[in-house]
């Protein structure tokens, strides 16, 4: 894309000098590595800071040629070393120009929002890379922001006399449903497991969106549990994880687990059939063969929600996006967001709307019930499935029966000496965690090494309150909230060194 970018400047008559190189502010470390690897696969010389020390060294005094040069803003911007780099005569004459990808990240990451503090403050002062790099021009790329949010990053980035060049978001084969639930997660969810059950692995992917980890956790314990053997493919297959039909994603999945669910997301006949998942699986992961998008609560603000269904029916074929809500969740909600929620009129329209869309008076769906689940109560198509919406997501919500299952496994009598050797082992797999954390070149990037590891005090002591009933690694994940195989194989080493009962869980190949 970048490529592409400077070669339409070229085009337009912008003088490239002989060593040029183009300087990306990208948020996501996943993005860095991709874009980077695809411009090398094209003959590119690309490199991104933290992608090693030795390569960090070796930007910072210059010795390696690049074309592409990429780094984050706690990177480029935050950390004074970088910005010595780029105040040196080779970047003050080569820069051509600065791209800042994701750049929505400017306002939604990096400023304030009432009591709270940015997520990650460096993204609100990415327009100072300007007054390092005063010669070179700035493109700003995103894909999804509205009006009030265009004005807020030309003001954050100084582009006072900046072009504009603005797309319709309106994605007309992705029908939009807005249902209330209740707080139960297996009454709002049954449906998706009665049908996973059902089909296996021609159920059609979905991609579950969540706010926090424990949701996260909560809801995929619930499938694992549901689904039990049936979780696995092929059928009678080892279980383990590269069997799941199903997975989660957060930004503290281990990347070898990471790497295993996106290469299944990759492909449209991967394994993977349901991803839960928080906003970590967004930008810049394409998936395949993905035509249901649902959104277990409301998003921050509608720009996140047109991100999230976005991601359905990138091939063109119809999808569905369905976005969940119980009453509790609406005090996360924006005013803009609860609007959409309470809509009565075309929830398309009202989107568009936000964004400005010159076109809206020609934007409506035809048949209307593939629009939104508003407009399809005025459908009066002659098409079989119009009536009821037979098959699309809330229909299928209104006929299930399956319940949460409980579990019901055998039970071992603990001592008080066996719950404080365990939570002894646990808190030395916390500690090794967090160390390994500290030293790697990723904690800049990420506000608390807590909330990078995931494995905190609470979910050891949900370890020590339960582990009568721990008996094997998918027990683990069933009845523990733990977001990544890797914590919970460490959790289950931890149980095996304390008890002598334990199943011996078969190694991946």
């Amino acid at each position: 894309m970048l490529a592409a970018v400077c070669k339409y400047l070229h085009a337009l008559g912008h003088k490239f000098p002989e060593n040029a190189v183009v300087v990306v502010v990208c948020p996501l470390l996943a993005i860095m590595e991709d874009q980077v690897n695809w411009l090398r696969s094209l003959g590119f010389k690309a490199g991104f800071v933290v992608e090693s020390n030795e390569r960090d060294q070796e930007i910072l005094e210059g010795s390696i040629d690049l074309n592409f040069l990429y780094g984050s803003p706690e990177s480029l911007v935050g950390d004074e070393r970088f910005r010595a780099m780029l105040s040196k005569e080779f970047y003050q004459s080569n820069t051509v120009p600065i791209a800042c990808d994701e750049v929505h990240t400017v306002v939604h990451w990096g400023e304030s929002s009432g009591y709270k503090k940015p997520f990650r403050k460096w993204c609100g002062h990415l327009g100072e890379i300007r007054s390092l790099l005063t010669s070179a021009p700035l493109l700003a790329l995103t894909a999804t922001t509205t009006t009030a949010t265009r004005k807020k990053i030309m003001n954050l980035l100084a582009l006072n006399y900046g072009t504009e060049l603005v797309m319709s978001p309106n994605r007309k084969n992705v029908k939009l449903s807005v249902e209330k639930v209740t707080n139960d997660i297996s009454k709002s969810f049954s449906w998706l497991c009665e049908e996973l059950l059902m089909k296996r692995m021609s159920c059609s992917r979905t991609l579950v969106y969540v706010r926090d980890y424990n949701s996260c956790g909560q809801i995929y314990g619930y499938f694992m549990r549901a689904l039990g053997d049936k979780a696995y493919w092929p059928t009678n297959a080892s279980k383990i994880s590269c069997n799941r039909i199903i997975a989660m994603y957060h930004s503290g999945t281990v990347d070898k687990i990471k790497q295993k669910v996106i290469s299944s997301l990759k492909d449209p006949q991967g394994k993977v059939r349901l991803i839960i998942a928080t906003s970590a699986l967004g930008m810049g992961v394409d998936i395949k063969g993905l035509y249901r998008v649902i959104n277990y609560g409301p998003t921050p603000d509608i720009e996140s929600y047109v991100q999230a269904f976005g991601r359905a029916g990138r091939d063109g074929e119809q999808s569905e996006a369905l976005l969940m809500y119980h009453g509790h969740q609406l005090r996360l909600c924006t005013p803009v967001m609860l609007d959409y929620l309470k809509a009565e009129t075309s929830r398309r329209l009202k989107i568009l709307a936000l964004f400005d869309d010159t076109n809206i008076g020609t934007n409506g769906v035809v048949p209307k019930h593939l629009c939104c689940d508003i407009c399809a109560k005025d459908c009066g198509c002659d098409d079989k499935v119009c009536h009821n919406n037979n098959g699309c997501m809330v229909s299928l919500m209104s006929k299930a029966t399956t319940s949460d299952p409980k579990p019901n496994g055998p039970k071992r009598d603990v001592s008080e000496s066996q719950r404080k050797q365990l939570e002894a082992l646990l808190k030395d797999c916390q500690d090794k965690i967090r160390e390994e954390i500290e030293q790697s070149n990723l904690h800049c990037l990420f506000t608390s090494i807590d909330h990078l590891t995931c494995f905190s005090n609470s979910l050891i002591q949900d370890v020590i309150t339960k582990c009568e009933q721990l008996y094997s690694l998918d027990n683990i994940l069933e009845i523990i909230c733990v977001w990544n195989v890797d914590h919970a194989s460490q959790i289950f080493e931890c149980l095996k060194i304390v008890f002598e009962d334990l199943q011996e869980e078969e190694e991946e190949g």
